[in-house]
């Protein structure tokens, strides 16, 4: 799990919509624009802050659906 094609959720700070984007994706941009209807806000990302997270997630230290209400881990 985890891996580039896996679905990593996101929640907007502002609106608090939950989305996904890939992990692979997710390496490489610093920016997500949010899709909440009437939002656009951007999302800043750092992209250690995403590899130590991601690399916790990894060992079973962090579980990114935590603090998501609507969006479950895929199957």
């Amino acid at each position: 799990m985890y891996e580039d094609q896996d679905l990593w959720p996101i929640k907007c700070p502002s609106c608090g919509e939950e989305f996904f984007k890939q992990v692979g994706w997710l390496k490489t941009h610093t920016a997500i624009r949010c899709p909440g209807e009437g939002c656009a806000t951007t999302i800043h990302t750092s992209a250690e802050e995403f590899g130590l997270a991601l690399a916790e997630a990894k060992k079973g230290r962090f579980d990114p659906f935590r603090g998501m209400l609507r969006l479950n881990r895929p199957s």
